[in-house]
């Protein structure tokens, strides 16, 4: 069997996961937090075999998806609630393990690509992406559920999102997600560099 079109079948199976977990939870517009259709983008990356849309979709996500994985881990070994670790212990196993899952994409992509430079081309890809995220969260969401930390760097978790704002946070968000995008691109190009030749 093709390694590629397994790796999509994987990242499909994870997508599955979150719309199973999301329904069964009925939690709100679950679809446009990035975690959750990453698993999905990555799948058709995979499927069509294009390296810099897989590129692209860890520029976006691996810097927040390794973050949110290790204070979900933390919160979830310490009993502490942070960023809704209680409120997914309390849903569920089922709901913990996707909770693991959908933050691992972006990290297992690297993993599967470190061989290959990421290029311009990417970068594009990514700041396509991070325009479709903006419209559709500005257009579908409101600012208390602060998908993709759009309002603030608060993590919705059940209380009030956190108050830290960048300046002009909204107006910018773009810019300042194209900044960590830099950074993981370059993360990634060094990886390639020093690991992967």
């Amino acid at each position: 069997m093709d390694m590629n079109l397994l790796l999509s079948g994987l990242f499909f199976t994870i997508g599955i996961l979150v719309v199973i977990k999301n329904v069964v939870h009925n939690t709100p517009y679950p679809f446009l937090w990035f975690c959750d259709f990453s698993p999905f983008l990555f799948a058709i990356a995979f499927l069509i075999e294009n390296t810099q849309i897989n590129k692209a979709v860890i520029n976006v996500g691996f810097l927040t998806q390794l973050v949110t994985l290790v204070l979900l881990s933390y919160g979830l070994i310490s009993g502490k609630d942070i960023i809704g670790s209680k409120k997914a212990v309390s849903r569920g196993k089922f709901y913990v393990l996707v909770e693991i899952l959908i933050h691992l994409p972006a990290i297992a992509a690297l993993i599967l690509t470190y061989k290959i430079a990421p290029t311009a081309e990417s970068l594009i890809y990514s700041f396509i992406l991070f325009a479709m995220m903006f419209v559709l969260t500005l257009m579908f969401t409101s600012s208390d559920m602060n998908i993709n930390l759009l309002y603030n760097l608060g993590i919705p978790n059940g209380k009030k999102s956190g108050n830290l704002k960048l300046p002009f946070h909204t107006v910018l968000w773009i810019f300042y997600a194209f900044i960590v995008a830099l950074i993981t691109y370059l993360i990634q190009y060094f990886i390639y560099l020093y690991i992967g030749i």
